[in-house]
């Protein structure tokens, strides 16, 4: 898992190299003109970004800050290749361009272990597009730890009591924004409980402001 992390804007960049099986693609990804492109195999999930893109992979249960789960980022050259090594799983790609002003978001992207009857239908464009920003509170008694994060990605932040939070360079598009209590603030040795689920619609170019939460 990555020691780097991603709370407002750019997770700091992390190779990584893990189980790599040997076996034939399952599902295809397909070119874009103006964004990114995916193929999943049953070991590998890789294609293209544009030049000095940051790209991150994250399986769909991915917990940020208390990095439970499977996350990685990396930063691709002029040429915009990008390579994974995966067990099976489902993942999401998320992938933000160098000024971090636009961004795009391929969800439950499926690596397997076996070679299927026929390939797995993926997107036919993966694009880029301006990001937004979500902001809000979440109303909790005082002293209470408690992070807010949208669901298999990097952003999160981690609030003591009623704090406003607000994510920035997230793409556009449907999230899930979960909150939850954690026992300490720690990252190793803390529970966490996820008490609240809230999907919201995340508009380019401007903020998505979901006012006051409560929770449950």
């Amino acid at each position: 898992m990555t020691t780097g992390k991603f709370a407002l804007t750019v997770l700091p960049i992390v190779l990584i190299s893990i189980l790599q099986y040997s076996c034939t693609p399952c599902v295809s990804g397909v070119e874009t003109t103006n964004g990114f492109t995916v193929v999943a195999t049953c070991g590998t999930i890789e294609g293209t970004a544009p030049p000095y893109a940051q790209v991150f992979l994250f399986d769909t249960a991915y917990i940020p800050y208390l990095d439970r789960g499977f996350g990685f980022g990396t930063s691709v050259d002029i040429d915009g290749v990008y390579n994974f090594s995966v067990v099976p799983g489902t993942y999401n790609i998320l992938v933000i361009d160098r000024e971090g002003s636009q961004a795009g978001l391929l969800q439950k992207t499926v690596a397997s272990d076996t070679f299927p009857d026929k390939e797995t239908e993926v997107p036919k464009k993966n694009l880029l597009a301006e990001t937004g920003a979500v902001s809000g509170t979440v109303a909790v008694e005082s002293g209470t730890t408690l992070l807010v994060y949208l669901a298999g990605t990097c952003y999160y932040r981690l609030l003591t009591g009623t704090t406003p939070f607000t994510f920035s360079s997230v793409p556009s598009g449907p999230a899930l924004l979960c909150c939850a209590i954690l026992s300490t603030g720690e990252r190793v040795s803390s529970t966490v409980e996820v008490v609240k689920n809230l999907p919201i619609e995340v508009t380019p170019g401007s903020v998505t402001k979901i006012g006051t939460v409560t929770l449950d």
